[in-house]
């Protein structure tokens, strides 16, 4: 098993590594690679450092932020199978939003619409868990 999670680690960084290489400007690994480190020309480091390199890394934490809240999901039902759409949290949080754009609080902030979002996810999601 521990090789498996090793494989997949190095497929994940072998993945990130391609995709620091897709862009208007293409690049390739090597440059990616040397970029990474600040040697190359100017612009490929900005290039890597300043708007791929983010969006990789960004990458991740979303994968990590959803697999970490499913996972809290399945375990607060006690049920493997378990996820937001079958429980009710996601029609909740769209009830949240079409309430918000309905009475306008949107037109206060930006903010306030996945804001209303989430409290309604967060509210039934409490039901949910007050239930079981």
């Amino acid at each position: 098993m521990r090789w498996l999670h090793g494989a997949l680690g190095l497929l994940l960084l072998v993945l990130a590594l391609l995709s620091l290489t897709i862009g208007p400007a293409p690049l390739t690994p090597l440059e990616v690679i040397t970029a990474l480190f600040g040697q190359g020309s100017v612009e490929q480091v900005l290039i890597v450092q300043q708007l791929r390199l983010p969006r990789v890394i960004m990458a991740w934490l979303v994968g990590l932020s959803l697999g970490l809240s499913g996972a809290a999901l399945q375990g607060l039902v006690r049920n493997p199978l378990a996820e937001p759409g079958l429980l009710g949290i996601s029609s909740s949080a769209g009830l949240g939003a079409v309430l918000a754009l309905y009475f306008g609080i949107t037109s206060l902030s930006i903010w306030l619409l996945p804001a209303a979002a989430m409290g309604c996810a967060l509210l039934a999601t409490l039901a949910l868990s007050l239930l079981t």
